[in-house]
């Protein structure tokens, strides 16, 4: 009777483990920092809506350009433009902010951003201002020069800033639809995800499947519809 395994079919065994291993556990991981990063989107949406809404509720006002938050992050002054970190550092933690990406989060975006097709991304996380909070994420408030105001359905009014967040900050893959989303900032508070259903409406860019080639996602593009995608979809990231 046979016992046991011989020293060259246990070697065989060890080496077909490890080539199932090599070939799931890439996706395993994959997988998983795809749910981390849709849940920490989540989060981060959630929070910042709620903060908006109560920069507005906190002085009795209507809209997000009413309030002084608004007139410091668009004032062309430095100094007045930081009071704009104490106000939000009322509701969020705050642990560096200033006009470049670099300066609230050292040294920065070393080696550059990407869009979803793997190609440069240099305006994206490049101008406005920069709050880096203690969960991890990095957000960036780009002021619209020229708001675009809806006239339809009542769910948006006016577009007031892009919104670029950056869930886990400076570390990788720093790549747009993964962990880099955009969003419009309306004036009432709420998030409009580039790409999104809602965005759609109000935007001649159109949607996350059949917008122009960067807001496509995926595609050929920087993927910038990948957090309508993401919201759409209810923040499952299936692609």
């Amino acid at each position: 009777m046979k016992k046991g395994f011989t020293l060259a079919e246990t070697l065989i065994t060890l080496a077909v483990i490890g080539v199932v291993a090599s070939l799931t556990i890439p996706n395993l991981v994959t997988a998983n920092n795809k749910k981390l990063y849709a849940s920490a989107l989540a989060s981060n949406v959630s929070n910042i809506e709620h903060v908006l809404s109560s920069l507005i509720s906190k002085q009795n006002l209507n809209w997000l350009e009413e309030t002084d938050f608004y007139e410091d992050i668009t004032s062309s002054n430095l100094v007045t433009k930081r009071q704009s970190a104490g106000e939000l550092g009322s509701y969020l933690d705050i642990s560096g902010f200033g006009t470049t990406a670099a300066i609230a989060e050292s040294p920065g975006y070393t080696e550059g951003i990407t869009g979803l097709n793997g190609t440069a991304d240099n305006s994206i996380m490049s101008t406005g201002f920069f709050y880096k909070l203690k969960n991890g994420a990095l957000i960036n408030f780009e002021t619209v020069n020229n708001p675009v105001t809806a006239s339809d359905n009542n769910r948006l009014v006016k577009q007031i800033f892009v919104l670029n967040i950056d869930i886990n900050g400076i570390a990788k893959p720093n790549k747009c639809g993964r962990d880099i989303f955009k969003f419009a900032v309306d004036t009432s508070g709420k998030l409009f995800p580039y790409g999104g259903s809602a965005y759609n409406e109000y935007s001649s860019e159109g949607k996350w499947d059949t917008g122009a080639n960067n807001l496509t996602c995926p595609g050929t593009g920087l993927g910038y519809g990948c957090a309508g995608r993401l919201v759409d979809n209810g923040y499952v990231m299936d692609y």
